[in-house]
């Protein structure tokens, strides 16, 4: 028989740190009432676990939030989002922007949802883009000998040549 607890004492002193689901493989008999259950001894047979998982190697999964803030590239203040776990443990939970789904915080930012659903939905690349063409300053050759027109393929042109010069 393997005893799990050997085991975790060696990941404890190499500061390894894992939740590990054990399963008793003899049980316990039941304490008689007569009997105080503070002095009830285990016997050495009742310290022999089987193995059933470690949660370590899981993988997080995802996790609904109502966010409680404007978040650029997840979303309006009172959206519910499905984000990643180790985002909503590490960024979005410690610092308040985003709560729990409860009834409680849904009734709570109900207004905040309707308004949101009303907004368009602007993905984050295209912000980035629109921030990203409001500070660019763009050259257009023109042949000043001839009359011409500002049009949509001067400025492809433009945008194509600034970007093969860099």
């Amino acid at each position: 028989m393997y005893s799990i607890r050997n085991s975790i004492i060696r990941n404890c002193l190499n500061r390894r740190w894992y939740t590990v689901f054990v399963e008793r493989l003899e049980k316990i008999p039941p304490i008689k009432k007569e009997l105080d259950p503070r002095k009830f001894i285990l016997k050495p047979r009742h310290f022999h676990y089987k193995f059933v998982e470690c949660t370590h190697n899981l993988k997080w999964g995802s996790i609904d939030l109502i966010l409680t803030d404007y978040i650029e590239g997840i979303g309006h203040k009172g959206e519910i989002v499905n984000v990643p776990r180790h985002t909503a443990y590490y960024d979005l939970l410690p610092t308040g922007l985003a709560v729990y789904v409860t009834d409680e915080y849904l009734e709570l930012f109900k207004k905040d949802r309707e308004s949101a659903s009303k907004k368009a939905k602007v993905s984050p690349y295209a912000s980035k883009t629109q921030q990203e063409l409001e500070n660019l300053l763009l050259e257009i050759p023109m042949n000043t000998s001839v009359e011409w027109t500002l049009n949509k393929d001067n400025v492809r042109l433009a945008l194509r040549y600034k970007v093969s010069r860099f």
